[in-house]
């Protein structure tokens, strides 16, 4: 089973959800510092082994420019990011790419779209 850690930017509303369907899921306020810069937020998901589901197209910039092939990400782009609207997307997304998020990967999610990189991700050069 995927362990999975909110961001900063979604509800924390979604941990109650996602464990309710079975995840080990933490939002980041209860283990790390609010205001911590997003490197220390993907080095604990790193080294916890964690997939980290957030808004921010920062944490795709970071995979593409260190070619880490870890930590996966999910990124929700939906337009209505309140836990009780993305939370189908979200679940949706986990269960489509459980394989690929083990293995290592950044998907994009929206409310009519899926798209999956494995890491490490290719830079078109």
């Amino acid at each position: 089973m995927l362990k999975l850690l909110i961001d900063m930017n979604l509800s924390d509303k979604l941990v109650a959800h996602l464990r309710e369907a079975g995840f080990d899921c933490h939002h980041w306020k209860e283990v790390g510092d609010p205001r911590a810069p997003d490197t220390e937020l993907f080095d604990w998901a790193k080294h916890n082994n964690t997939v980290v589901i957030t808004r921010d197209l920062g944490f795709g910039a970071i995979l593409a420019a260190t070619q880490f092939d870890a930590p996966s990400v999910i990124q929700v782009r939906c337009e209505n990011s309140h836990s009780s609207s993305a939370f189908p997307v979200i679940l949706q997304a986990l269960q489509q790419s459980e394989e690929h998020l083990q293995r290592g990967a950044l998907v994009v999610v929206s409310e009519n779209r899926l798209r999956v990189r494995r890491l490490p991700l290719k830079t078109d050069k």
